[in-house]
């Protein structure tokens, strides 16, 4: 009886798993503002002032080398900084087209996409 009782709970365990899977995909594939075509590339930093133009420009050479750079949306959030990493992304920003320059929250709202 406990052996049956004990099978009928992971049943129905199991039926409720997959139907929150599947709301979830269909959540995703139907609310998403994210456009799957493309590609992401999602960096956050902070206080990196010597380092953040060579890091960025790098990403974008090597975009570029392999002809990704119209399919490819790089993403740069900064968590504050308090040296000039803000000023120069915002410089990188004019001279790249696929490089996006948000706010954390706005990142963690792409990141979470149940937020979107």
């Amino acid at each position: 009886m406990t052996e049956s009782l004990v099978e009928c709970i992971l049943w129905i365990l199991a039926i409720y798993g997959l139907i929150d899977i599947m709301r979830d995909v269909f959540y995703i594939f139907s609310s998403s503002k994210i456009n799957t075509k493309d590609t992401f590339i999602i960096v956050a930093v902070k206080n990196q002032e010597n380092n953040i133009e060579g890091f960025i420009r790098n990403i974008m050479f090597k975009l570029f080398c392999t002809k990704n750079l119209q399919d490819t949306k790089v993403i740069v959030t900064d968590l504050g900084s308090n040296d000039e990493t803000r000023h120069i992304l915002e410089k990188l920003n004019d001279d790249y087209e696929c490089l996006n320059i948000i706010e954390w929250d706005e990142c963690k709202k792409i990141l979470d996409m149940k937020k979107i």
